[in-house]
């Protein structure tokens, strides 16, 4: 909006330096504007922040530079941003039932633990019972699962991996792992190449060709293996001369609907790499919808067990002792 009122880069990183609620984020904007009154392009400015700007992000800007078209660039990038942002929506709608009904049911077992099984372990002890097999092996296991120590280890180790998958330094195939989950890496898949799509059809309407000048574009997918992937798929299209399907095919990128669809693309001046990642990103909304009824009922099924074989474990060792009255 500031680009199309007429605002050089410069002043219209000011403003939106002094108007930023973020102190990190408005220090950036600052280091931005300095950079740039130094002599550098916005493009290169922005490569020195990597953790904050993409590499689709920086690609574009500098092609929108070289052609003329900074605000076009600007609206690629925030058409973008927006569809990341709405995958993330669904993402955690498909996954927040679940999670507070598991929490609930950690929060309920804890309770069990530290508050009803003592009570009821003094009144088993009062009376010399031997405990049933089954009470003896839930109060045992849970007793194991959720005392204090393993309870640190298990928040550590999560935590530890968490910084690690973000982190792309130490295991950087660490996320990898996901696109193995049955049900769910098939979806993830095909959300990271609808990414990559987006990209790729932003950088062509930008100017740029397909080549070199979209390696980039491969971070976008998110995935190690899936970046490696795409790399596979842009050196033989620049070193071997091969065709878009057939260089998707040697590689192994993208999925089998999107390589039937690259041959019209390859000759199509329409937007076609758009269309279909618009396409992949319905048919991944439809999946997490349907991902999400699945695991309503299931997440209620393994809290009705693990609640269930408390109850059950609590009233043996109650039933043995009004039998033997």
């Amino acid at each position: 909006m500031l680009l199309e009122a007429g605002f050089p880069i410069d002043q219209a990183l000011r403003i939106l330096e002094r108007n930023e609620l973020d102190d990190v984020f408005a220090g950036v904007l600052l280091e931005l504007e300095r950079k740039i009154c130094h002599g550098s392009s916005l493009s290169q400015a922005m490569s020195f922040f990597p953790g904050v700007f993409s590499p689709v992000v920086i690609a574009l800007v500098r092609a929108g530079e070289e052609s003329g078209g900074m605000v076009r660039a600007f609206d690629m990038i925030l058409g973008l941003t927006e569809r990341a942002e709405r995958v993330r929506r669904r993402l955690r709608a498909a996954f927040a039932y679940p999670s507070v009904v598991l929490i609930l049911t950690a929060a309920i077992s804890l309770i069990a633990v530290y508050f009803v099984i003592p009570q009821e372990r003094a009144v088993w002890e009062s009376q010399n019972l031997e405990l049933p097999a089954f009470t003896t092996l839930v109060v045992g296991g849970l007793e194991i699962l959720l005392n204090p120590f393993t309870l640190v280890v298990l928040v550590a180790v999560f935590v530890l991996l968490v910084r690690l998958a973000r982190s792309g330094v130490v295991f950087p195939s660490l996320r990898d792992l996901l696109l193995h989950i049955p049900v769910l890496g098939p979806i993830l898949e095909q959300l990271a190449w609808a990414r990559v799509l987006h990209s790729m059809s932003c950088m062509i309407r930008a100017g740029l060709t397909f080549g070199r000048g979209m390696a980039s574009v491969g971070r976008a997918a998110g995935f190690v293996v899936l970046e490696t992937r795409y790399s596979n798929f842009i050196r033989a299209i620049a070193e071997e001369g091969l065709d878009l399907q057939e260089a998707a095919e040697a590689s192994g990128a993208f999925t089998p609907l999107v390589r039937q669809f690259l041959v019209v693309a390859e000759y199509d001046s329409s937007d076609v790499l758009g269309k279909v990642a618009t396409l992949l990103d319905s048919n991944c909304e439809q999946a997490l919808d349907s991902l999400a009824s699945l695991l309503e009922p299931l997440t209620l099924v393994v809290t009705g067990l693990v609640i269930g074989s408390i109850v059950v474990a609590l009233f043996l060792p109650t039933a043995q002792i009004v039998s033997n009255l």
